[in-house]
């Protein structure tokens, strides 16, 4: 694909963020292609730094951001992006978000531009803009597919499922499970992700139970409240950290309480990469990879639910490393990120052919 660059959108590049660990594992995979072909255009974000050795161009277009939106902030990201596309000229534009997607569509009106929109997750329907907007669609699980067709017919023969991608080594080192077990929660404190699930789940275990340690990692809108709920918990707070992937390996379990339409929690790839024990959520899509077999599961909101999982890991550890390994192997070649980034490197060829 010589001297054909490509507009990847996104809302925002931060640390504690699915979107920004998709596009930062998919970019590292695509290597040289991406930093030859590649110009990533976000709205900011406290992460922008790590992804600038990985493209040709990291351009700030803080008008993208979707949670300071504003008619004239849109019209103005409209215009910006015009310019943008004048100058670089661009053959594909890739949106992460529907905002952005809705941005990028209006400003490549009159160029020949083709525009993929990647779906993180099922997006209610409500406001404005149109949730899907491009010429084709990334799905990344395929339990999205039932809802998006229902909400938009042109989607059912212009998308590809794809799921995200992370760099599984070919065998798993070490799962080996700690005295005492250490269980910890992950991700972006935000309503949907229900850390309150998880704390009051703590709660309801003795306080005298001396074989678990509670952590809590993260950043967003609910901090404050997390930091106040934890007070009189055994529960660790540990903040954001920014090498999540890397340092899973000191905790045995990871809980994920989520009760979003999400396609599958960046948090759940990064566990099964490190062979730690999943508890999780019976979230919308879970039984793609997720099993009795291969993790622990829950009911959505179900908090006496997680506590008695809680307690019988703690009473019987013994299976923490087998279910660890068994998700390994199940979803390794799933998630392969040098696999994805050949899938997606492919789609934009059929892009530029198209165009």
């Amino acid at each position: 694909m010589p001297d054909k660059k490509i507009f990847i959108l996104v809302n925002s590049l931060n640390i504690t963020c699915g979107v920004s660990s998709h596009l930062f594992y998919l970019l590292q995979a695509m290597g040289d292609f991406a930093k030859d072909n590649i110009i990533l255009i976000t709205g900011g974000g406290n992460a922008v730094m790590k992804y600038e050795v990985l493209v040709r161009q990291v351009i700030r277009l803080p008008e993208l951001q979707h949670e300071t939106r504003s008619g004239a902030g849109f019209l103005k990201g409209i215009v910006r992006l015009r310019k943008f596309i004048k100058t670089y000229k661009p053959a594909i534009i890739h949106s992460h978000h529907f905002y952005a997607a809705n941005i990028g569509a209006f400003a490549r009106f009159g160029f020949n531009v083709f525009t993929i929109q990647t779906i993180h997750g099922n997006i209610p329907p409500v406001g404005v803009l149109p949730h899907y907007r491009a010429h084709h669609f990334i799905l990344v699980s395929s339990h999205m597919v039932r809802q998006l067709t229902k909400e938009n017919s042109t989607v059912q023969a212009l998308y590809t499922v794809i799921p995200s991608p992370f760099p599984f080594q070919h065998s798993l080192l070490d799962n080996t499970i700690r005295h005492p077990v250490r269980f910890l929660f992950a991700g972006r404190f935000s309503p949907e992700k229900r850390v309150d699930l998880f704390i009051e789940a703590v709660r309801l275990i003795s306080e005298t139970e001396e074989n678990a340690e509670f952590f809590i990692a993260g950043e967003g809108p609910m901090r404050d409240y997390v930091v106040a709920a934890i007070k009189k918990t055994k529960i660790s707070f540990i903040g954001e950290i920014e090498d999540l992937a890397e340092r899973l390996t000191e905790y045995d379990v990871i809980v994920n309480c989520t009760n979003a339409q999400e396609g599958f929690p960046t948090i759940l790839i990064q566990a099964a990469a490190s062979g730690k024990c999943v508890i999780s959520s019976r979230f919308k899509g879970y039984s793609d990879f997720l099993s009795n077999e291969n993790s622990y599961l829950f009911d959505v909101n179900d908090v006496e639910g997680l506590a008695r999982i809680i307690k019988q890991i703690i009473s019987e550890p013994e299976n923490l490393s087998e279910k660890g390994l068994r998700l390994f192997r199940d979803v390794k070649d799933v998630f392969r990120s040098d696999k994805i980034a050949e899938s997606v490197k492919s789609l934009y060829q059929k892009g530029v052919n198209l165009e």
